[in-house]
């Protein structure tokens, strides 16, 4: 028996590609989407988005994957 632990950690990119003039895809691997109106936060999960997840491109808002 061991009393060691193991961490590892990955880098999950998030792609956003332009679908129109108002609308954006977003894509990733792993991970829960996050959004904020601020870049510095507060960050809070998008409910339900599943990867590709489109989106409006009205406002300011900032995206982020949590994993």
């Amino acid at each position: 028996v061991s009393n060691q632990l193991s961490y590892v950690s990955a880098t999950v990119t998030l792609t956003i590609q332009s679908v129109s003039s108002t609308q954006v895809k977003l894509t990733w691997p792993a991970g829960t989407l996050q959004s904020a109106d601020n870049v510095q936060g507060p960050y809070t999960d998008v409910a339900s988005a599943v990867s590709p997840y489109t989106t409006t491109t009205a406002g300011n808002k900032f995206f982020r994957v949590r994993y």
